[in-house]
């Protein structure tokens, strides 16, 4: 395949949401509130004709980013080359401008776990990891990008920080970040660490995206639930970030309790306001086709 173009050349595409199926019709209809949508890729392969003929609506409609969940860059195999070609098809047929997944393991021996597992930051895991990007590379043909998980427990046999191991990774495999600052978050609280430190540490040149959601308490732990609010502290964060790297979209995450278009039409305008912070904030140029009020309103 063609190779895809470097993160630099990128567009700002500015405040967008994660697609729910539960909100998806309404997303259709609110062009001038959500400047992109994020898509998760397994959802359409193989897809019923008719989820087909959604993600293609979803594309006319707007710029979209393609997200997977299962990919597994960490586990130290082959990746499943066929697997590989079809989310690269869904990639293509929506047009979208980058695909992510997890810094992670998802599966073992051909075993799916059922959940993101963290990966020793070590030698052996960057080794794994850049094996397995490149193989996406030179098959999907937009840049591709790797997300920070959230953790509850550490695997053992780590022998660098974490912030350590996801320079080295991004740098060994030549890709972008997907910053998650809500995982950062959560970690820094379970983990008892300070999260504006752990950005100090990381190559913020390389965040091309960023997940906020809001989390929930189990007893003393707070959980990634993507089921409240977007927490002050992670606002502060992106604050932060914005200032420090260019940022190309912010994506707003909502898969429990999920309120009004409007209430989160709330939260994609808090997002604007923080980009639009940064000195050079550009307006992104979907909200210039489609007269998006708010969007406009970060320019």
């Amino acid at each position: 395949m063609m190779d895809s173009p470097p993160i630099a050349a990128l567009p700002f595409l500015g405040a967008g949401l994660a697609c729910s199926g539960r909100i998806v019709e309404d997303i259709f209809d609110s062009v001038s509130r959500i400047d992109f949508v994020e898509v998760i890729v397994e959802h359409y392969l193989d897809a019923h004709p008719a989820r087909t003929a959604e993600l293609l609506r979803l594309s006319a409609r707007y710029p979209i980013v393609c997200h997977g969940v299962d990919m597994s860059v960490g586990t130290a195999e082959p990746l499943d080359e066929i697997a590989l070609r079809r989310k690269a098809q869904v990639v293509v047929e929506s047009k979208a401008l980058w695909f992510s997944d997890h810094l992670c393991f998802t599966k073992a021996h051909g075993i799916d776990i059922g959940q993101l597992t963290p990966l020793p930051f070590s030698d052996e895991s960057i080794e794994i990891v850049t094996n397995n990007v490149r193989a996406i590379k030179a098959c999907i043909p937009v840049p591709f990008l790797l997300e920070n998980i959230a953790y509850y427990f550490t695997i053992p046999g780590s022998t660098m920080s974490e912030a350590e191991f996801i320079r080295r990774v991004v740098e060994s495999a030549d890709c972008g970040l997907l910053l998650d600052l809500t995982n950062l978050y959560t970690n820094a609280i379970n983990h008892g660490y300070d999260p504006f430190a752990f950005l100090r540490s990381i190559p913020l040149e390389r965040v091309v995206e960023i997940h906020v959601a809001g989390g929930s308490w189990m007893e003393s732990v707070l959980i990634d639930s993507h089921s409240a609010e977007v927490p002050a502290p992670v606002w502060d964060l992106l604050g932060f970030v914005v200032r420090r790297s260019a940022v190309k979209g912010v994506v707003l995450e909502r898969d429990e309790n999920i309120p009004s278009l409007e209430e989160l039409s709330r939260e994609l305008e808090i997002a604007r306001r923080v980009m639009a912070s940064r000195n050079d904030a550009p307006v992104p140029d979907h909200a210039r086709s489609v007269g998006s009020a708010d969007a406009g309103a970060s320019d």
